[in-house]
């Protein structure tokens, strides 16, 4: 429960925190080529869940992965023989399999799948807001982070709700990044390992379905009194 609520929070919070201002920025900059812009971000989420685990697992790989060729080159480059990256970058390459490292790497895949699917959400009330109010805005001398902040946001808030209730369903029933990550392991000591991926091993493996369908009922209540705070908070009229 402690690795499903880390992983949700790890991934979950930043999906949104980027996505909002992410689609400001898209529907104020780029109107001509907005749809293109936009189907660039959206694409993780349509792409196979286990051929993009499958790639950040080559990506993070100790030996051959691009991630610790970028890092260590980083470190290990000098100027008159002199290293002046290695004090932020390492000069060996890490071995992403270790505990510490299982979970953000995790946390990284679920964002950078559904980072894109939140902008198009917010993109989509972006486009519903009237010009109008912003105009208005402008001529009483509000600034851009004046409007994105009475304005936007404001209302913005319907949208938020349906996301962030999607996010909360979505990562509390987190099974096929850690699943396929750590082979089904869930990581070194268990540190990725999900309710979803418990609840799966305990039915499937172990066969005892009795306390499968408990997990599965007691997820249920998590995410049904989540959503019901998330829906008492940005769901009320002010």
């Amino acid at each position: 429960m402690a690795n499903t609520f880390w992983l949700g929070i790890a991934a979950g919070v930043p999906q949104h925190l980027v996505a909002i201002p992410l689609a400001y920025f898209i529907h104020t900059q780029f109107r001509r080529v907005r749809n293109p812009v936009i189907s660039m971000y959206f694409l993780p989420y349509i792409t196979n869940t286990v051929a993009i685990t499958l790639v950040f697992s080559s990506l993070f790989s100790r030996d051959f992965g691009v991630i610790n060729q970028v890092l260590t080159g980083l470190g290990q480059w000098q100027v008159m023989g002199v290293h002046p990256l290695a004090w932020l970058f390492p000069t060996e390459n890490i071995d992403w399999g270790r505990p510490e490292y299982t979970r953000p790497i995790v946390a990284f895949i679920v964002w950078w799948r559904f980072v894109g699917w939140n902008t198009v959400l917010y993109l989509s009330a972006l486009q519903t807001i009237p010009k109008d109010l912003y105009e208005a805005a402008t001529v009483d001398g509000a600034g851009t982070w004046q409007q994105f902040r009475y304005i936007t946001l404001p209302l913005l808030r319907p949208m938020m709700l349906f996301a962030i209730t999607l996010t909360i369903i979505g990562n509390l029933q987190l099974f096929e990044e850690p699943f396929v990550l750590t082979g089904g392991s869930g990581g070194v000591g268990q540190v990725a390992e999900t309710v979803a991926m418990q609840m799966y091993k305990v039915g499937l493996t172990d066969g005892d379905f009795g306390t499968a369908s408990a997990v599965a009922w007691l997820m249920f209540m998590v995410i049904a009194a989540l959503t019901w705070l998330n829906n008492r908070y940005l769901g009320r009229k002010d």
